[in-house]
């Protein structure tokens, strides 16, 4: 074994030389790639027989994918589907999720009824969707994270007792939302009002909904 190393010895200083070229070559090489792909598009679509093109590429319904980062025209269809398309923006390093159900058309109504697998992907990204929405919704109006208010008290050494609520309903997306105000003892739009104010909300910023139950409350109005 030594005569053969001895005897081999530079052809092996060169096989090893050319071995720690290629795995420096085969490292850099991926190196570049992630820069070059650094963005992480996460894909969910259904139906599952749907064409999900992105840019000038093909992809699965389902699946993980780098990508470089930039902007991106996306067409996703399906015969019997109403075809969807939109625009994506995303940055180096940053990893975002593309979800799309499509609508079935007319004549393709019962589509998600007759397949099971399909509608239940559906419920998740509509789920998905609307946890997302609903953060974003929550992000763009802290007033929402001070709600609901619930205000018992008594003034003038217990003669008179304001109870009411400021509460918020969600539309369906969880695209918008509304203002509550249930008003228990009566009089207390104003009062309820400057809450409000005093924690950034202007008028006329939400539509606000006042709801006097102080005839139907065992406290009746104030007093």
């Amino acid at each position: 074994m030594q005569d053969f190393i001895y005897n081999h010895k530079k052809k092996i200083v060169v096989v090893g030389i050319l071995l720690l070229v290629l795995i420096i070559g085969i490292s850099v090489f991926f190196l570049v790639k992630n820069r070059i792909y650094s963005a992480t598009l996460n894909i969910r679509v259904t139906p599952i027989s749907a064409e999900v093109k992105i840019g000038d590429k093909n992809y699965d319904t389902l699946g993980t994918y780098k990508v470089k980062p930039g902007s991106y025209d996306v067409e996703v269809s399906a015969e019997g589907f109403i075809t969807k398309t939109d625009t994506i923006e995303i940055a180096e390093d940053e990893t975002i999720s593309f979800q799309v159900y499509l609508l079935p058309t007319e004549e393709n109504a019962n589509w998600y009824d007759e397949h099971p697998d399909d509608a239940l992907i559906l419920g998740e990204i509509k789920y998905s969707l609307t946890l997302e929405a609903l953060q974003k919704l929550q992000e763009e109006n802290p007033i929402l994270s001070e709600l609901p208010m619930n205000i018992d008290y008594f003034t003038n050494n217990g003669a008179k007792r304001v109870r009411y609520s400021i509460s918020y309903e969600i539309e369906e997306g969880a695209t918008k939302f509304s203002i509550t105000i249930t008003d228990y003892s009566g009089g207390n739009y104003d009062d309820a009002m400057l809450r409000l104010e005093k924690r950034g909300v202007k008028k006329g910023q939400y539509e606000i909904k006042y709801i006097d139950k102080s005839e139907d409350s065992e406290w009746g109005h104030a007093y």
